[in-house]
């Protein structure tokens, strides 16, 4: 699961290398980071800078992002596909818990009928 702070930092980092997997460098002593050929195309981070080093490891630790050394990182295709990815894992989760997910919607359609009985004239 990613907080709303690395979701943002994901959409950063995608915008900024084209939903590509070119590499992406941190500007020392500032806030942003740059393609590593094009240093005029930055994002800076400084709204998340206290906690910029965690969002990173989280991105990392899900593997959306990949630390190749020299302060670059590589989107990983997890994370220049992550809806995508996202999407596949609920399909999965549906797809193997089918049977939970209908028994739940019988029995709130039972709940909604044992709430409305009781007051239809008749």
């Amino acid at each position: 699961m990613l907080t709303k702070e690395s979701k943002a930092v994901l959409k950063m980092l995608k915008s900024l290398s084209g939903n590509t997997d070119q590499p992406i460098g941190f500007l020392m002593n500032t806030t942003k980071f740059c393609l590593e050929r094009d240093l005029s195309s930055t994002c800076d981070f400084a709204k998340y800078d206290s906690e910029i080093n965690s969002v990173m490891d989280m991105l990392e630790r899900n593997g959306l992002i990949r630390d190749i050394g020299n302060n670059e990182i590589r989107l990983t295709q997890t994370g220049i596909h992550f809806q995508q990815y996202r999407l596949h894992r609920l399909w999965l989760y549906l797809r193997d818990h089918w049977i939970d997910v209908l028994a739940m919607l019988i029995s709130l359609a039972a709940l909604i009928i044992s709430l409305i009985a009781p007051t239809a004239p008749g």
